[in-house]
């Protein structure tokens, strides 16, 4: 009989591959990319924890902390969230972060976990090299839904966002450090000159992100885990590889990459292992000072051809440049007026994805931003005070009773980093915050397992996995276009039963509201087909599809009531439908059927201004809908020709006039 630990250590092996995968699809940044791989992932943690569940008689302050941290995120779905579909994908999110530190923080082989992200990382700096080559993984990676970003002179590899892969690459270069200073003697030099060789890659790569952030930090890094590790003399090493690096990454950018690369790491290598053989006295220091004086005359030699050629002056501009860090203070101070603009905003947050849908509202000066570049100020907003100050208590908690100073060193590094950059929008990036906090609470006091605790942990994941199911089914399920008239009456009724099934899931995603649009249209197309050609009427059904319509536009508007996509494609839709309907139900008398449809548009429009005329949005969508209007009545206005369509005509005249 297979043992537990071993079906357990199996599934935590599957965990990592789902991560690498999240990792490989743009880092998990959006929603189509990582839904199904998070909703494995927690199926995964779900067996896991039915395996051990007589073991969880303890619960950690840690555990506590994270989980109401998590639950932090689902108060702001319950005030109506800026947009429902961020808030709710986010919350889902957070709370997987939760299970993924529980299985890590007592898995009885944790090394596992960091051994992976420096493994996964060195694969993304592979992938990346690549972008800035002749990018021959680029065709392969599309066929799975991945590939890079238009070129812009700087690395991002396949997370398509450089800086965070720079993050990555110190997060490994840390790790591997610190292995290499606790390697003895005894162990094969040949070891140590490869870990050498591979952060040197590292370094490269960092450097070629151009993330300013993460330059700063790969160096001081670099020195103080010499410094904590109190092997002072490893500080010449750090300077050494340093140097090495930038001159092999400008060199990248002015010849072969991949010569370059080769050469460079098999010489670097080849030093590295001379140095580690030789036995005598301080043999290494004189060595490394030969090269780096060689290195420097190599640098200076080529400054000419180099600048020539304006590589020089690229990094040099990249680096000393500021307007994207001065840019950020003007998205922090958006972001805290958005927050603090309602006591409930402030207390619990307004959902994910909150910035990118508000920050239009309180710009004061032209700029466009998806991200607050802030993951605090990101945490406040999207969750209020409450987890904000859950989410510090956390941290604070973890870094004060933690006894591995490299992890909690880690754990600093990436706070200090995402305080200034995105890190909570990218799902690959939570999750590696999560094993690291599960690292980092390997010695604690534990607390009698309490029932009401259990219960409620287990309320969460079931709801959760329930939501994330329809999401799965919502997704995946998309209705069938109907292009051909001829369809027999069974295939007519395998696209209706599709369609039924679209209607029923992921009513809270705004992103898939088209495909409740199309199953709609689609459903009722086909009931005319079937009448048409089968002389076969369900005017009940019919009913309920138009139904199902009215709903989705108003539940579209409830949700989301801010959001100014959202008003656009309302009144576009409404307009389709009303269309829609003065076509099938009117065509007796078209005259009356869009003398209906004016007059009912101009109702939801006023209606629109009345509920939502505090919205700067609503205002404009309210008179980009008139105009809408007007088009309408001057392609229809040789069929009509009424007294009550000229007043309407003279209303609409009036408040476009009111509006220029």
């Amino acid at each position: 009989m297979i043992k537990k630990e071993n079906i357990k250590n199996v599934l935590e092996y599957i965990l990592l591959v789902l991560l690498f995968f999240i990792g490989l699809k743009k880092g998990g940044y959006y929603k189509q990319d990582e839904l199904i791989l998070v909703y494995f992932i927690q199926i995964i943690l779900g067996i896991y924890f039915s395996l051990c569940f007589r073991n969880f008689k303890n619960i950690k302050n840690t555990d506590i902390l994270f989980f109401t941290f998590s639950l932090s995120y689902f108060l702001a779905l319950f005030f109506i969230p800026a947009t429902m579909s961020g808030a709710l994908n986010t919350s889902i999110k957070i709370y997987t972060m939760y299970l993924i530190y529980l299985i890590v923080s007592r898995s009885r082989n944790k090394e596992k976990f960091i051994n992976a992200i420096a493994i996964f990382t060195v694969i993304f700096s592979i992938i990346g090299i690549d972008e800035i080559g002749i990018r021959i993984l680029d065709k392969p990676l599309r066929l799975i839904g991945s590939g890079y970003l238009e070129y812009e002179g700087k690395i991002s590899s396949i997370l398509q966002y450089s800086n965070l892969l720079g993050l990555l690459c110190i997060i490994s270069i840390i790790y591997l450090k610190d292995k290499l200073l606790k390697e003895n003697s005894n162990n094969s030099n040949v070891k140590k000159v490869l870990i050498n060789t591979i952060n040197l890659f590292l370094g490269i790569t960092l450097i070629l992100t151009q993330s300013k952030m993460a330059f700063l930090l790969y160096i001081l890094s670099s020195i103080l885990i010499c410094i904590l590790k109190k092997n002072y003399k490893y500080i010449i090493y750090t300077f050494f590889e340093i140097l090495c690096a930038f001159i092999l990454s400008v060199l990248i950018l002015k010849y072969n990459v991949y010569l370059v690369i080769t050469l460079g790491l098999i010489c670097y290598f080849g030093i590295n292992y001379v140095i580690n053989k030789i036995r005598i006295k301080n043999a290494d220091i004189y060595i490394l000072g030969l090269f780096i004086i060689l290195n420097i005359v190599f640098l200076l030699c080529n400054t000419y051809i180099l600048n020539k050629n304006e590589i020089i002056l690229r990094f040099k501009e990249y680096f000393i440049s500021f307007d994207s860090t001065i840019s950020r203070f003007t998205y922090y101070m958006d972001a805290l007026k958005l927050s603090t603009n309602s006591i409930i905003n402030f207390l619990v947050g307004q959902g994910g994805n909150a910035f990118r849908t508000l920050y239009e509202t309180v710009q004061q000066q032209q700029y466009i931003s998806m991200e607050i570049h802030s993951s605090l100020i990101q945490i406040l907003l999207e969750s209020g005070i409450l987890g904000l100050v859950n989410f510090l208590a956390l941290i604070i908690f973890v870094l004060v009773k933690s006894k591995n100073d490299i992890y909690k060193f880690i754990l600093v590094i990436i706070l200090a980093f995402s305080c200034f950059d995105v890190f909570f929008t990218y799902t690959y990036m939570l999750f590696i915050l999560a094993i690291i906090i599960g690292l980092c609470s390997k010695k604690e006091c534990k607390i009698k397992m309490n029932n009401v605790y259990l219960g409620i942990n287990v309320a969460v994941y079931v709801i959760i996995l329930v939501i994330n199911t329809s999401l799965i089914i919502g997704y995946i399920v998309e209705p069938v276009k109907v292009d051909n008239l001829n369809l027999s009456l069974q295939e007519q009724q395998t696209v209706m039963n599709r369609c039924e099934t679209a209607l029923k899931f992921d009513r809270f995603d705004l992103n898939y509201i088209s495909n409740y649009n199309v199953a709609c249209k689609t459903y009722l197309e086909i009931m005319d087909i079937k009448k048409e050609l089968y002389g076969q009427d369900d005017e009940e059904k019919r009913k309920e599809v138009v139904n199902i319509i009215q709903d989705n536009i108003n539940k579209e508007l409830e949700y989301e009531k801010s959001n100014k996509y959202v008003y656009k494609d309302y009144i576009y839709y409404v307009c389709e439908y009303l269309d829609y309907m003065v076509q099938n139900d009117y065509s007796y008398d078209l005259k009356l059927g869009y003398e209906i449809y004016l007059e009912n548009l101009m109702n939801i429009l006023r209606k629109l201004k009345l509920e939502h005329g505090y919205n700067d949005y609503a205002m404009q969508i309210y008179y980009d809908g008139i105009e809408m209007v007007y088009y309408e009545y001057s392609r229809v206005n040789l069929l009509i020709n009424s007294d009550k369509i000229n007043s309407i005509l003279t209303s609409i005249e009036e408040n476009i006039s009111i509006s220029l």
